[in-house]
């Protein structure tokens, strides 16, 4: 059962390339943070970054900001 669920998510990664791209920045920040225990900014901005998304993934369900608008600001983290 797990490497189906493996194996599903990581079809979804490829077949997608806005989750690509999200997965890929939350484990950059994650990291960073991980590797970093001492340094508070980086926690902060991690937790900034998680908030974010929540916020601007509602506005794009709820059509106030276009997916281009999103993967836009991902980008640029």
């Amino acid at each position: 059962v797990t490497k189906l669920k493996a194996k599903g998510f990581t079809e979804k990664i490829q077949e997608n390339d806005d989750l690509r791209i999200y997965r890929n920045v939350y484990q950059k920040l994650l990291l960073r943070t991980r590797r970093n225990p001492n340094n508070d900014q980086y926690e902060r901005d991690f937790h900034e970054f998680k908030q974010k998304n929540i916020e601007l993934k509602e506005k794009v369900e709820e059509g106030k900001l276009t997916q281009a608008e999103y993967m836009e600001w991902l980008e640029k983290q």
